[in-house]
């Protein structure tokens, strides 16, 4: 089977991580993956002009990597996309799965009739676009994972890593100099896992969160929404009894915001810190967030178009 993902950009974003985590998990299983990165020519060209980061990283996995190539969809049983950008282009040349990656903008939203399959990526979308399958923005823990005793989180935290494509907050970043933490901040890293296991702990949002868990980090989470009520809104560190309130919401980074933070607020949530939640966010992320759970939704998508045709 002939599988064709398509890209609107070489970013290192959460929808094209989705893709290269797909990407890799399929072709490991035996199918035949190609990939087109069709550009946009939206205004983020100083994003993608000479980052070859992640077009690096997914030609490990696909056949073939085309980049503003001409493709022809039709050799290809199914297409895999996140923008309707896409669906005009490809037509009714194969089938055509959408995976929609964000509620709050415009050029996520899928022309739902023109579509075989719609997957939503949490509870927020997989509702609101009344999706025929939820398969999450899971993470590669063969690769996302914690590195060893000389990493692990210290019981009295020394440094941290906000992990965002937003500014850093002056609030936040003098509730940690007060406390005699180092505050860090990245917004796209070719790598990140490397990056992620020299701190102690982790903010970040969506798709962030998922890999700070993964690599054993305690993770907090300020005003992250997206979701249909502000109930569902998590200002709190990852825990086992809220892990499925962040779940709730999408991955996208665009869902975040931390204005209204003073340096106390933050301080009252670094103050409650715990080495412990790391192990504990480690054994979450093996539960609930594992690319394997990727492999095997896709693959019940595949078999239920065998069984329709």
């Amino acid at each position: 089977m002939k599988i064709l993902i398509v890209l609107a950009h070489n970013r290192l974003t959460g929808v094209n991580q989705f893709a290269l985590t797909l990407c890799k998990v399929l072709s490991n299983d035996g199918y035949e993956v190609d990939v087109q990165i069709d550009d946009d020519n939206r205004d983020f060209a100083f994003f993608v002009k000479g980052y070859k980061a992640f077009t690096d990283e997914i030609k490990k996995y696909c056949n073939n990597l085309y980049i503003n190539e001409e493709v022809d969809y039709g050799k290809y049983t199914f297409s895999i996309l996140s923008y309707p950008i896409h669906q005009s282009k490809i037509g009714n040349l194969s089938l055509k799965i959408y995976v929609v990656h964000g509620t709050e903008f415009a050029e996520y939203r899928p022309i739902r009739e023109e579509l075989n399959w719609l997957v939503g990526t949490s509870e927020t979308s997989y509702r609101l676009y009344k999706c025929d399958t939820l398969i999450r923005n899971y993470v590669d823990l063969d690769i996302y994972k914690p590195a060893g005793d000389f990493f692990k989180p210290r019981k009295k935290p020394k440094t941290a890593l906000y992990l965002s494509r937003y500014n850093l907050p002056e609030s936040l970043y003098y509730a940690c100099h007060t406390r005699g933490i180092k505050l860090d901040h990245t917004i796209f890293t070719p790598k990140i896992y490397d990056l992620i296991k020299m701190y102690d702990f982790v903010i970040s949002h969506g798709r962030g969160a998922y890999e700070a868990m993964a690599c054993g980090k305690p993770t907090l989470i300020m005003n992250s929404y997206g979701c249909f009520n502000n109930d569902l809104r998590i200002d709190d560190w990852v825990k086992e009894d809220n892990i499925d309130l962040l779940l709730q919401r999408n991955a996208s980074g665009f869902t975040f915001d931390v204005r209204a933070k003073t340096i106390d607020d933050f301080g009252k949530f670094i103050d409650t810190y715990n080495y412990k939640d790391g192990s504990t966010n480690r054994k979450i992320a093996e539960e609930k967030l594992s690319s394997d759970k990727m492999l095997i939704k896709f693959k019940e998508i595949f078999n239920e178009f065998r069984i329709l045709t």
